[in-house]
């Protein structure tokens, strides 16, 4: 099994892509996660009239990165909410760009996030919910067909949702890729979201999800918050996960959603914002720790 990460941690430190790239190889890694999070917001090239400054960057990243021999092998959509008033017209239209991006970068799974709010309560409004959503992800299909992209979706907990409808088990998982029937509908398994609902031996959640699991969000926390903490930060048991992958012939790769900068600014002196050494430390850390854990199972790939 290779190990991928996300790298949206770096936005936090003023120094270019190149850099970047160098760093996380020399931390170890190969293969990356880029993050979409953002890109439906005012003001960046994936909502622009012209495609012509999305395009280039995509491409100056896709170079970037090969040029350390890294390459993108997932990625995570915007977080536009279909629930919330917004210009739809606007997100989609990044959220269309963005799976074409996967395809210049070579990505074959991008994670998505249904809708959420007041709309669709938990567990009441499971009908309403799938029927909501079906029409979201029917806007964004046509693309993801034109290019080969699966769409995943992910779960969450009731931590991070409250009263809110969302995905929570891999059940309603399968019984929603089964509803939409479409081949490039499938599964992310998002542990430390699994976690808050005290779910620490996954074992079983992954075995069900099956065939449906092509991506997956390594990450632990203290079962209350949505932390993004490195392997052995909290209570999950990473022996399960890795059983259940085995067991399971899982293809994909084992994918970091880690936050490695902790906390927010803290104060105004010179130690206030974590300095870059160290967060650099941690990253080779947070690669040493999944080969470890991979080597122990005799599943590790370079």
């Amino acid at each position: 099994m290779k190990i991928a990460t996300t790298l949206y941690d770096y936005d936090r430190y003023d120094i270019p892509v190149s850099e970047i790239f160098r760093i996380a190889r020399e931390s170890g890694f190969r293969y990356l996660d880029y993050s979409f999070y953002n890109v439906h917001q005012p003001g960046t090239p994936f909502v622009q009239k012209e495609e012509r400054a999305w395009k280039e960057l995509i491409t100056s990243y896709g170079e970037a990165a090969a040029k350390e021999g890294l390459s993108y092998v997932q990625a995570h959509a915007p977080g536009y909410n279909p629930a919330v008033e917004c210009d739809h017209e606007t997100a989609l239209l990044a959220y269309r760009r963005s799976i074409e991006a996967c395809h210049i970068l070579g990505i074959p799974n991008i994670v998505l996030h249904t809708s959420f709010g007041k709309q669709h309560l938990y567990p009441q409004d499971r009908d309403s919910y799938f029927q909501f959503n079906r029409k979201f992800i029917e806007a964004i299909l046509p693309t993801a067909e034109k290019y080969g992209i699966n769409l995943c979706i992910e779960n969450s907990s009731r931590g991070n949702m409250g009263e809110y409808y969302f995905f929570m088990t891999p059940a309603e998982m399968n019984d929603f890729i089964a509803y939409m029937d479409h081949p490039l509908l499938a599964a992310c398994w998002d542990t430390g979201h699994a976690a808050m609902d005290k779910k620490f031996d996954q074992y079983g959640e992954l075995t069900e999800l099956g065939k449906n699991l092509k991506a997956l969000h390594i990450h632990d926390n203290d079962a209350v918050r949505d932390l993004h903490l490195p392997l052995y930060s909290g209570l999950l048991q990473i022996d399960r996960i890795i059983q259940a992958l085995l067991d399971m012939d899982y293809k994909g790769y084992f994918t970091y959603e880690v936050s490695l900068y902790v906390g927010k600014k803290c104060g105004n002196g010179p130690l206030a914002k974590m300095p870059q050494e160290i967060f650099e430390m941690r990253l080779k850390m947070l690669y040493t720790m999944a080969k470890i854990a991979l080597q122990t199972y005799q599943c590790y790939e370079e």
